[in-house]
């Protein structure tokens, strides 16, 4: 009988595990928006779409939302099977009626911010042309880094409170002067948390369940982490190679309209077309940015040792993230690489003990870029296998 309990147990469970799901959704999620912008742009389609010129505000503004409604339309299946695969391995509780609904006001507002950016660049171009978009990039950069929980907030209603008095008490490094601590409700099982802020007005998030969770000393390590890459200036280094990325691309992507497709940057036509180019930008970072932000997490590691944390103590707290996280253990370096700016705990627990890995790195460089990229017009800003589907990490993506 217990037999029969067991093989009926293990033939309920997915064939593959959660992470490697993930991990396909993303690659088939960014594969299909990549293709397509790449195709676009081949064929000239901005142009055929939108021969004519705008002869109005009016039949710009309609141009744009139709654009918009068929990227949200794109989405809304990879978006479902995010969904199905967080229901396959019982990390959400959201019935389809539910999570449809929620799907729908998150996906507006994402439109909406995607359309204040567009007629932001619209009416900065007509001022001043790329100079003007690329300071209007700049500025949103700073706006963002600012009041990123604002962002998150407006996506998805997430709230940040000040941490208790328990909290505080049992982190005097964070108070008088020190980085503040804020909790954040999420029904997100993946949410993690991060750090917030311009750089000397940091605050570390901490998710509200693990409050519950997380024993003291697993809340001292990753607290006692996340202080030191701020000092180190880890985390500023993963902001400013963020920001200078998708600034090179926004000079690049608004360029390329005039001078290649022979398209002003304020039609829609132009403006379509800076979006696909800033969206193969983007894909270039998904390439690029992991590695600087591996070397960014293992510095912080690094540095928790180096101010007494215990080994174990670490492996085990930055274990129990992953287990909320991705869930897997080890995998390929290649695939770690490539698709992954958390390494693996295994990897991690053997770079701890390598001499050869004290080098300083870009703390979140790769999840901040794609936070930035929305300035850009970039479509892949809710594609990748971390956040697709998931409305609550659209603007706080997971962190190590």
């Amino acid at each position: 009988m217990t037999t029969t309990k067991t093989a009926i147990r293990q033939a309920d469970k997915p064939a593959l595990a959660y992470a490697r799901m993930r991990r396909w959704l993303g690659i088939a999620y960014v594969g299909t928006i990549v293709t397509l912008s790449a195709f676009a742009l081949y064929s000239g389609a901005p142009v055929k779409i939108f021969a004519h010129a705008d002869s109005s505000p009016t039949a710009w503004f309609l141009d744009l939302a139709e654009c918009l409604v068929a990227f949200s339309l794109l989405c809304l299946p990879f978006d479902l099977l995010g969904y199905r695969i967080e229901r396959l391995y019982k990390r959400t509780s959201l019935s389809l009626p539910a999570y449809l609904r929620r799907w729908s006001t998150c996906s507006l507002k994402h439109t909406f911010a995607l359309a204040a950016v567009a007629a932001t660049i619209t009416a900065c171009y007509r001022v001043g042309g790329t100079v003007t978009v690329v300071a209007a990039f700049l500025g949103g950069a700073v706006l963002l880094t600012a009041r990123q929980d604002l962002l998150a907030h407006y996506y998805s209603g997430m709230k940040f409170t000040e941490a208790p008095q328990a909290i505080k008490a049992a982190f005097p490094q964070n108070r008088n002067g020190g980085v503040p601590l804020l909790v954040a409700q999420s029904d997100e099982i993946c949410f993690s948390g991060g750090i917030i802020g311009l750089p000397r007005a940091e605050k570390i998030v901490l998710p509200q369940r693990w409050l519950q969770n997380f024993s003291q000393e697993e809340m001292w390590t990753e607290v006692t982490r996340r202080n030191l890459i701020i000092a180190s200036g880890g985390r500023s280094r993963g902001l400013a190679l963020a920001i200078t990325f998708n600034a090179i691309g926004v000079i690049i992507c608004t360029l390329i309209p005039a001078q290649v497709f022979f398209l002003r940057l304020d039609t829609a036509s132009g403006l379509l077309t800076m979006s696909l180019c800033f969206t193969l930008w983007s894909f270039l970072g998904l390439l690029l940015m992991p590695y600087p932000s591996q070397l960014g997490a293992m510095e912080a590691d690094r540095l928790a040792l180096q101010k007494g944390v215990n080994r174990e103590l670490l492996l085990q707290t930055i274990g129990k993230i992953d287990s909320y996280l991705e869930d897997e253990k080890t995998r390929s370096r290649a695939v770690d690489s490539i698709f992954h700016p958390i390494p693996t705990v295994e990897y991690r627990a053997r770079a701890i003990d390598d001499p050869h890995t004290n080098v300083s790195g870009a703390w979140h460089a790769a999840r901040y870029s794609i936070l930035f990229s929305m300035l850009g017009l970039s479509l892949l800003g809710r594609a990748v296998h971390c956040n697709a589907g998931k409305p609550d990490l659209w603007a706080m993506l997971p962190a190590d």
